[in-house]
């Protein structure tokens, strides 16, 4: 018996009908459709740009404080575009705070990356934020019309746009120092190499090499990480080419994620790049995530964590040449930087310290420190930051003084220091920072509110509405409700969710449920359409298989479902919470009368595929339907022939795939466990094509074998434009149509009357026929053979 759970109460107020707030009937107004879904607008927030009156980074602000920047996006599916849309509007007062669009871009949204693992979209809030180059004038990144990623540089006052790059390939980081110059890293260009010559000359496999390569007939030596995450740096000054920097003796660089930091005196650029060794004194380093990647690093530099092993190093200008700051280690992106205007000194927070400070505070990544660049001579700062997000900025306000802006909730705490005697000191107490003097602009929303803008003076406390992102959206359409609910499991762990009711349930009337699988989110009480806060909340949504209300608008509940797991996360225990949370939370919906407990759907992407397949394996709830999309499966096949990569397997089943660690393998894995499933199951893939189906062949081949209802579903262009996170109209569509059919067929008996989906049907249909089938023969019960140890050698 699955034990029964007390859900916490949604913060009142915000729990309202989307028919109440429009007053008009929801059986009167349609409910949502993918393409108006795909089409909705939303806001992109700028992380680094947090400053008092802007503590979540909603807009960026000017360096004067004069003029804001919002960035909206939005789907355009007759186009087949994603919108970029740019408005800026004036802090000065409330007449001047409308703002007023300045510029509009259009890019295809397949991503730059190509890949599971390649950086994203012209619209990631971390990939691309805005940079102020001035008052008036502002830059990021953003494809050309070849659909490669420049950076772009727009002027708010004439409203000109400029692309200050022509980089054959994408450009993923960069910087502009006074005067133009631009200091970029850019994808590598793959190598130069005849493959089909090579082949017919005859030829030995590259060390590197793996089955995606073989699978695309490439024998340059590239793994799927390579060809991913491989860059190179560049400079361009004025209108000149680009010039390479070859740094550390490096043709390429093997991450992508750099953060890019010119000197005020324009001689030095301050990078993170990959470390060029493990030093055994970084053993010393208390952090659980960085030693487990140090470790990966010694085991081989080019493995998927080991390439986030980083340390920031000086380039020097005029030679090109690259050293290491300082001894410590870095993790991508963790630290912000600031120069000190003499361009002697820089400030990182959060960072890791060198080893040899015995502290095992700062050795966890989460101090703060001056840094001599000459000599990478350190002296701390009195403060232990807790985590790389929550440092709002950081700066020189002189020569001997420094400003640290910590957010602390949603309040921001501003530390000053100041050198004195060789050290640094506090000076004063932190300063909790006020909302300003001017116009504050705000973002204000509920669970079932769409996001509005307002401005509100702080002088007067006058407000103002002065963008409605998405108008008509709550009364034009039926949305429903949704709730914040949570659980705890026996062993103590929580897992919390956001349910989505559908517009039309009514008290006693049990409708069908599916859980959309997520890991590492935090619940708050912001809109969504699809379950993911935040930036993923509306527009052409990053996850296409998890269509949320646009389920709900076909009668269905939906629970986006997370476990709180921090500390068994990578372990054999992470997939089994996850099973339990699944069951738990079923038991939980069925007990306060709002599901039917046999017709629950899984939807899992990316790991959370391997959740959903984990428990349909080993559960003895007989799910309707089930969804499993883009996923890593750390079953046989593909975790020790196909990746080349045993390591993440063997943390999640205990053991390696050899001799009698075997057996773990056997009980767990979802490849061997196929004849357990009797869920109608849809398998997709949006990466890799034609590879990415050969990557779960496994699984699938034996579902076909064993006369399962199984279908495998390849998105549009995933061959020639794959991308785990997609954007594009057409092909977030048939993903979020073909999701959302699915489960409308198998937990409604529902089919979509369109005549272009008849095919479809006809093949559901048959599939129908097999799982009756299958419905006769019993289910084998769970494995649980152990392998013999062997005996002492002869």
């Amino acid at each position: 018996m699955v034990r029964r759970h007390i859900f916490a109460a949604a913060a009142a107020g915000l729990l309202l009908a989307a028919a109440a707030a429009s007053g008009q009937p929801a059986e009167t107004r349609a409910g949502l459709t993918p393409r108006r879904a795909v089409e909705t607008t939303r806001l992109v927030r700028n992380p680094d740009a947090a400053v008092p009156g802007n503590p979540e980074g909603l807009i960026s602000i000017s360096p004067d404080g004069r003029r804001y920047v919002l960035r909206l996006v939005r789907g355009d599916v007759a186009s087949d575009r994603v919108v970029t849309e740019l408005y800026t509007g004036g802090l000065e007062s409330l007449g001047a705070a409308a703002p007023t669009r300045v510029a509009t871009l259009a890019s295809s949204g397949f991503g730059i990356g190509g890949s599971v693992f390649g950086p994203v979209h012209d619209v990631d809030e971390y990939g691309s934020p805005i940079r102020w180059l001035d008052g008036q004038t502002i830059s990021f990144l953003h494809s050309d019309r070849n659909n490669v990623r420049q950076v772009v540089r727009v002027d708010l006052a004439t409203r000109r746009l400029d692309m200050l790059t022509a980089h054959p390939t994408n450009v993923v980081g960069y910087d502009i120092a006074p005067g133009g110059a631009i200091f970029y890293n850019a994808q590598a260009a793959p190598p130069a190499i005849d493959s089909a010559a090579r082949m017919r000359a005859g030829y030995v496999l590259e060390p590197r090499m793996d089955a995606s390569s073989l699978f695309r007939r490439d024998l340059s030596g590239r793994d799927l990480f390579d060809n991913a995450w491989t860059t190179q740096w560049f400079v361009r000054e004025g209108r000149g080419l680009a010039r390479q920097y070859r740094l550390l003796g490096r043709e390429s660089e093997l991450h992508y994620f750099h953060r890019i930091n010119w000197s005020p005196d324009r001689r030095q650029v301050l990078i993170n790049a990959t470390a060029d060794a493990a030093p055994e004194a970084w053993d010393r380093y208390r952090e659980r995530e960085m030693l487990s990647r140090i470790a990966d690093f010694r085991r081989d530099p080019r493995g998927t964590n080991a390439r986030s092993v980083h340390r920031h190093f000086v380039v020097d200008i005029t030679s090109g040449r690259a050293r290491p700051l300082w001894s410590a280690a870095n993790l991508i992106g963790l630290s912000q930087v600031a120069w000190s205007p003499d361009s002697r000194s820089v400030l990182l927070a959060p960072t890791f310290l060198p080893p040899e400070v015995d502290d095992s505070t700062t050795l966890g990544g989460s101090a703060a420190a001056i840094v001599d660049v000459a000599s990478g001579e350190h002296r701390r700062l009195p403060i232990v930051i807790g985590g790389p997000l929550r440092v709002a900025g950081l700066r020189w306000t002189g020569p001997d003084r420094v400003e640290l802006d910590i957010r602390q909730g949603a309040a921001i705490l501003r530390h000053r220091f100041a050198a004195q005697g060789g050290e640094w000191v506090a000076s004063g107490e932190p300063v909790s920072l006020a909302a300003g003097t001017g116009v504050r602009i705000e973002l204000r929303q509920g669970l079932d509110t769409p996001p509005r803008l307002f401005a509100t003076d702080s002088r007067t406390g006058q407000e103002r509405m002065i963008f409605d992102l998405n108008p008509g959206l709550a009364d034009q359409v039926a949305l429903g409700r949704a709730e914040r609910i949570q659980g705890t499991l026996p062993g103590g762990v929580a897992w919390t969710g956001l349910l989505f009711h559908p517009p039309a349930s009514a008290p006693g009337r049990r409708q069908p449920l599916v859980i959309q699988s997520v890991y590492g989110t935090r619940f708050d009480d912001s809109f969504t359409l699809y379950g993911w806060q935040g930036s993923g909340a509306l527009g052409p949504p990053q996850i296409a298989p998890y269509p949320g209300r646009v389920l709900a608008a076909r009668g269905m509940f939906v629970l986006q479902l997370d476990v709180v797991m921090p500390r068994e996360f990578g372990t054999p225990v992470e997939v089994e919470l996850r099973q339990q949370a699944f069951e738990a939370a079923i038991a939980a919906l069925d007990a306060r009368g709002l599901i039917d407990p046999a017709r629950v759907g899984l939807v899992g992407f990316s790991r959370n595929g391997f959740y959903v397949e984990y428990t349909l394996t080993h559960s003895d709830i007989p799910f309707a339907a089930a969804i499993s999309a883009d996923n890593w499966d750390p079953s046989y096949v593909q975790q020790t022939l196909l990746m080349a990569s045993v390591g993440s397997g063997a943390q999640t089943h205990g053991s390696e795939p050899f001799g009698a660690g075997l057996s773990a393998w056997l009980e767990r894995s979802p490849g061997f466990l196929a004849d357990r499933i009797t869920a109608p199951l849809l398998m997709i893939d949006q990466s890799s094509g034609l590879f990415g189906v050969f990557t779960r062949w496994e699984t699938y081949s034996r579902l076909r074998h064993l006369r399962r209802p199984v279908e495998f579903y390849v998105m549009p262009d995933a061959e020639a434009h794959g991308a785990h996170n997609t954007q594009n109209p057409r092909q977030v569509l048939a993903v979020m149509e073909r999701s959302a059919d699915w489960f409308d067929f198998w937990l409604n008996g529902r089919e979509d009357p369109d005549p272009a989906k008849a095919d479809q049907y006809a093949v559901w249909r048959q599939l129908r026929t097999l799982q009756a089938e299958s419905a006769q023969r019993p289910r084998p019960p769970a494995l649980e053979w152990r392998a013999t140890p062997r005996g002492p050698a002869q």
